[in-house]
């Protein structure tokens, strides 16, 4: 099976989420970051049962910018003001 990498938060220096992330069941992917520095700072969200959508207490940084995504769900990534980043998914 082939990796496939896409971005889904455009490198931006303002607060910003990314495009939804699904994980099916028995699936999982990997978020990332690129172009990060020590300041940026990223919130992993879930989308809960209402639509809304709740933090999951990961945090991706310039000294951690990765997380695997291995529950099933839809997630998103929230970029904090101030930070450059942008990120990208791998499947």
């Amino acid at each position: 099976m082939a990796v496939t990498r896409t971005e889904i938060l455009a490198a931006g220096d303002t607060k910003a989420e990314s495009s939804v992330v699904s994980v099916e069941l028995g699936t999982m992917a990997t978020v990332c970051l690129k172009g990060a520095t020590n300041g940026d700072l990223v919130v992993l969200e879930i989308q809960d049962d209402a639509g809304g959508w709740q933090p999951t207490g990961l945090v991706l940084t310039g000294q951690s910018p990765s997380q695997s995504l291995i529950g099933p769900g839809n997630y998103r990534l929230v970029r904090r003001s101030g930070g450059a980043c942008g990120a990208f998914k791998v499947v």
